[in-house]
């Protein structure tokens, strides 16, 4: 882990991958995978979106979207992360959310949470071009959506330079009688903070009529031929 600095920005770094960035001259304002026009501001800015979970802490950066009297929980492996996040980024602090950190690793310490607690549940857990698949398979999802209200969301960034796996989690979730829904953003260019954008593929999952009103617009991924499990991830056959 390191923070990285420029003049105009700093980012929170694990190996070569971005966790969070903050810009300098509009300090709290979420950027890079969470800009404003990205896929996942479409859910934030819903005034539903008032119970929230995260698991992968990064920079903080989706704090920001939070709104008055909302409370929000970050579930975070890595006892390193929080320290940097209060000390080198303001997204913490400046929140209007409650906001509750919870140690360990998510897959034990969700377990561990009341069923229905949140309207959206956030699986941002990927380090580089490694996939937490214990948080992608048939089991996981069923602790996490266990974990989420009847009509709430379940959301992850499967942003990733390897594998492309919106197909598996749509085939995961459709085990469960759930949907799935994909999109990928921001737009090049797009916003004025465009210079600091970073593509990103969000995975939604839920009911039908949950995801035509959370994530309206997004596309349904194809299904792939094969359901991950705890006993069974073929990683290669998600190779782009």
């Amino acid at each position: 882990l390191r923070v990285r600095e420029s003049d105009t920005a700093r980012a929170l770094m694990h190996g070569n991958t971005l966790h969070g960035m903050e810009v300098v001259t509009v300090p709290g304002v979420p950027v890079s995978y969470y800009d404003p026009t990205s896929p996942i501001a479409v859910v934030f800015q819903s005034p539903r979106a008032r119970s929230v979970g995260v698991v992968g802490l990064g920079a903080g950066v989706l704090a920001a979207f939070a709104q008055d009297g909302s409370d929000y929980t970050f579930y975070e492996l890595d006892p390193q992360v929080r320290p940097l996040a209060e000390a080198h980024f303001t997204f913490l602090r400046s929140s209007k959310a409650t906001i509750t950190h919870v140690l360990g690793d998510a897959r034990l310490t969700l377990q561990r949470t009341p069923e229905r607690r949140f309207d959206v549940l956030v699986m941002d857990a990927f380090q580089s071009d490694f996939v937490p698949t214990h948080l992608l398979t048939r089991e996981a999802m069923a602790i996490e959506l266990a974990r989420v209200k009847s009509d709430g969301v379940l959301l992850f960034q499967v942003s990733n330079r390897l594998f492309r796996l919106a197909p598996f989690l749509a085939a995961v979730a459709q085990t469960q009688g759930l949907s799935a829904r994909v999109r990928t953003g921001p737009k090049d260019g797009e916003g004025p903070l465009a210079e600091f954008h970073h593509q990103s593929i969000w995975v939604a999952v839920g009911s039908k009529e949950t995801l035509d009103s959370w994530v309206p617009g997004w596309i349904t991924p194809e299904i792939a031929d094969q359901v991950w499990t705890d006993d069974r991830v073929d990683l290669f056959a998600a190779l782009r």
